[in-house]
């Protein structure tokens, strides 16, 4: 029996991610800072604003995660509403998230799913 081959998750999002964000902003480009800013600014909901460095050193998430869940040799940065899900599911409130189409739902979830299949114990 051969071993069936490996998907990077992560990667496979990155390109996922950069194949949308270019085709969406290919009908137009904004070349004004200021407007270009404001847009990018328009919905806090994908602000970053905090990793999961941060959220181990805080006792949200297993300090560990910080090993586990990295993007270029860094620890994950979080949107706003990735950080919520984790701060209502680590204390154990029922939740919703809604939100666009490549804005990080799936690794909201994943990150505690892995904190529940993998209890502090066993990282």
């Amino acid at each position: 029996m051969s071993t069936p081959p490996t998907l990077d998750v992560f990667s496979l999002r990155d390109r996922v991610v950069h194949a949308y964000r270019r085709f969406a902003t290919s009908f137009t480009t904004i070349h004004a800072p200021d407007i270009k800013a404001q847009v990018e600014a328009s919905n806090p909901s994908y602000r970053r604003t905090t990793d999961v460095e941060a959220l181990g050193a805080a006792g949200v998430l297993d300090p560990r995660f910080s090993q586990i869940f990295r993007a270029k040799g860094e620890p994950l940065a979080l949107h706003t509403h990735q950080e919520q899900a984790v701060a209502l599911a680590e204390a154990g409130e029922s939740y919703v998230v809604t939100s666009g189409t490549g804005s990080g739902k799936s690794l909201g979830f994943f990150i505690l799913i892995v904190s529940c299949t993998w209890p502090m114990a066993s990282l």
